[in-house]
Order: structure tokens, then sequence, then C-alpha cells
């Protein structure tokens, strides 16, 4: 009976008579608050029926099979809460890791156009400063008549 009292006194505050459930009950999205409630009542039947056993040796290794059995039922279902719990969260981190990755994509998307615009716009004042240099240099008098020389600079830049 030692083992089962600890078992016993956290059920024991899920069954309360006031209806409001302990923090500690396993509650899952997935599931129903009935599942938490078969959890507890099986509980509490195991432990109020170990109060009115039967004394004799056949009927007492009976009921611990039974006992066994309903114990086992309970941390099945418990366990199943969990695991449901456990995959509920599961996928709620992958959605959010998806969401995260198609923003993330996003913003890199706006960097490579905006990286794609500078490189435009530096394109552009280089050749601006390039015609004005060609046009800015210190000729020899000579070439200012010469229209050939003008015109190559123009097809040039």
């Amino acid at each position: 009976m030692k083992p089962y009292s600890s078992t016993y006194q956290h059920f024991q505050s899920i069954t309360s008579g006031s209806g409001v459930m302990s923090k500690s009950t396993p509650v899952s999205p997935m599931v129903s608050f009935t599942d938490a409630n078969k959890l507890a009542r099986n509980f509490s039947n195991l432990m109020m029926s170990s109060r009115h056993g039967s004394s004799t040796l056949s009927s007492v290794r009976g009921y611990d099979i039974e006992r066994l059995k309903i114990l086992l039922g309970a941390y099945f279902v418990s366990i199943d809460i969990t695991l449901s719990k456990i995959l509920s969260l599961k996928e709620c981190i992958d959605d959010t890791e998806e969401f995260i990755n198609i923003k993330l994509a996003s913003v890199q998307n706006w960097l490579i156009q905006f990286e794609l615009l500078l490189a435009a716009a530096t394109f552009g004042a280089t050749m601006f400063v390039v015609v004005t240099r060609v046009f800015g240099m210190n000729l020899a008098p000579g070439n200012f008549g010469n229209t050939l020389s003008f015109n190559w600079a123009l097809i040039i830049t």
C-alpha cells in the first residue's frame, strides 16, 4: 500500500468536491477533460476499493491483479494525454520554425534587391564620373579642332 500513497495524494486533489481541477492534471488541447476525469476516477476507485478488501488469499491475489489493471489503465491514459500534448507542441514548434524561415527568406530577398539597386546606382555614378574625367582632361589644343576624337570619346563612354 505504501507505493500508492503518494499517487493517491496527488490525485486526491484532482477529485476534490469543488469540481476544480488541479494544476498538475494532464490536459491536452486534443484530449477532452473526460480523459483526465477517467484517470482521477480510476485512481479514486483503486484507493477506495483497497480499503474494503477481502481477507482470503485467493481474493487478495485477484484483487491485486484487478488493482494493477486499474492502475495500468490510469497510467496509460496519462501517457496518452502527455503524448498528445508533446505531439501538438512539436507541431506548433514546426509551424513556428517554418514561419520564421519564410520571414527570413523574405528579408533576404529584400536585401538582394537593395544590393542590386545600389550596384546599379554605383555603376551609373561611375559612368558619370568617367565621362566628366574624359572631357575634363587637359588636351592639346590641336585635338579640339578634331571632331573625330570627340566622337570616339563619346562612343567609348
